[in-house]
């Protein structure tokens, strides 16, 4: 593990992947558990903050970002009269009230406009498969989440993310079918369902997975 500090304020870390695995941790790990991702930053920042400057009681952003060998470049930055920027932004958990976990459109038609025009279909979802984690976080810097509701699995070696769009009345076709674009320029469309992922596969995130991804991996 390397670090180098990058101004008063900065101390960027350089993790590489036997730096995870002495640790007994991986990224999947990490993205797994929000406590878990605060308890090994914070881990990192004693490690690296020799000088103690970085007080665990300031205001403290974290930034990953994977790197090609399989680690993390972690920036840890001393934020000047805000509130701490570890834990998840309340807009965040805003857009998540009323969502049930438990219904799906597994069952509609797979045409989007059809779908919409069912009064009776609240929610639109697709499922997408990723062959690496580098594609994740190029379309987490992407997409829109307004209405969006995304939980993370990993199966076999892969990973897959479950799209749900959220019809509050506003959501038009045009608007899934633009973001859906996006997704694809770094997804392909999968073959199995949410249901399928959650018996066989492992959840990684659930109900945040881009804007945790965001959020921790810019």
């Amino acid at each position: 593990m390397e670090s180098k500090r990058i101004d008063e304020n900065t101390i960027q870390v350089l993790i590489n992947q036997d730096d995870l695995i002495q640790r007994g941790i991986s990224i999947p790990d990490l993205m797994n558990d929000q406590d878990k991702i605060e308890a090994f930053f914070y881990q990192i920042l004693d490690e690296v903050d020799v000088y103690h400057d970085f007080d665990h009681d300031s205001a403290l952003t974290f930034q990953a970002r994977p790197m090609q060998n399989n680690g993390l470049e972690l920036l840890i930055k001393k934020v000047v009269n805000q509130s701490n920027d570890v834990g998840l932004p309340p807009s965040i958990k805003d857009q998540l009230q009323g969502y049930d976990d438990d219904q799906s459109l597994n069952d509609q038609p797979d045409d989007v406009e059809t779908a919409l025009a069912d009064p009776t279909v609240d929610k639109f979802e697709q499922v997408v498969k990723l062959v690496n984690f580098e594609d994740l976080v190029e379309l987490a810097q992407q997409l829109d989440t307004l209405n969006l509701v995304t939980d993370l699995y990993q199966f076999e070696g892969d990973y897959y993310l479950v799209l749900t769009f959220i019809n509050e009345g506003t959501l038009t076709s045009g608007e899934i079918r633009d973001r859906m674009a996006v997704v694809n320029e770094f997804a392909q469309p999968a073959s199995v369902s949410k249901s399928f992922l959650a018996e066989h596969g492992k959840q990684i995130m659930d109900q945040t997975a881009i804007e945790l991804i965001r959020h921790y991996f810019s």
